[in-house]
């Protein structure tokens, strides 16, 4: 049987376009006991354009290194870490799992077995207009799960979040309470995600990746 675990990572702007991004803090959930395993700080080899932080909730402190609550580590010292927790029987779950996958350069067969893409579950076919609506980690855990996400991310507890959605609503035999989520998540009115409030915008730095119109850098 797998182990179901949930990885998340929050990146910081090293320029001004949307693609212009390095990891900066990183989390690993425990999808049995919902415990976080990880949850570190990556110390930053390029000079940092923006922190982005409403929408990471990072500063410029929190990669002060004389601060020993910052918990930073290097890129080499995170894969080292991961290797060793992560593993080719784990199942891993998260929101456009991918982007994580990428990120930390995380390879099948090595750091996990499986993945699962919590966007890709909770999309809903919307028949008033023909088509599936895609719904943010945020919106899919305040419709299902009761829980208040509003403001900055905290990868933590995006991937408790990840664990638990998974287990309520995709893990195999939820066939009917999946149905029921995607009509409540169709009937629900979502607030504007942090990007949209800040028009795609922050500090000067294009967050329109999947957002053509309102693209600032050109890197489409």
């Amino acid at each position: 049987m797998s182990r179901l675990m949930s990885v998340d990572v929050e990146c910081v702007a090293n320029g001004r376009g949307h693609n212009d991004r390095c990891v900066a803090h990183v989390a690993v959930v425990d999808g049995e006991s919902e415990e976080v395993v990880l949850d570190v700080k990556i110390r930053q080899t390029e000079e940092v354009f923006s922190y982005l932080e409403p929408i990471t909730g990072l500063t410029a402190a929190d990669f002060n290194e004389s601060n020993p609550d910052n918990n930073i580590i290097s890129m080499d010292e995170l894969h080292v870490i991961l290797k060793d927790i992560l593993g080719d029987d784990v199942l891993l779950v998260g929101q456009g799992i991918d982007s994580d996958i990428n990120w930390l350069s995380l390879r099948q067969g090595v750091h996990f077995e499986e993945k699962r893409d919590l966007a890709q579950d909770f999309k809903a076919f919307n028949p008033k207009y023909g088509r599936y609506n895609f719904h943010s980690l945020q919106a899919t855990a305040e419709t299902l799960l009761g829980v208040n996400m509003a403001g900055s991310h905290n990868p933590a507890i995006d991937a408790i979040v990840s664990i638990q959605l998974y287990k309520k609503f995709v893990r195999p035999g939820n066939k009917r309470t999946m149905k029921e989520a995607h009509k409540k998540l169709i009937r629900t009115r979502n607030r504007p995600s942090v990007a949209k409030q800040l028009d795609y915008q922050c500090d000067g730095v294009c967050m329109a990746k999947f957002f053509k119109k309102k693209c600032i850098c050109g890197q489409h």
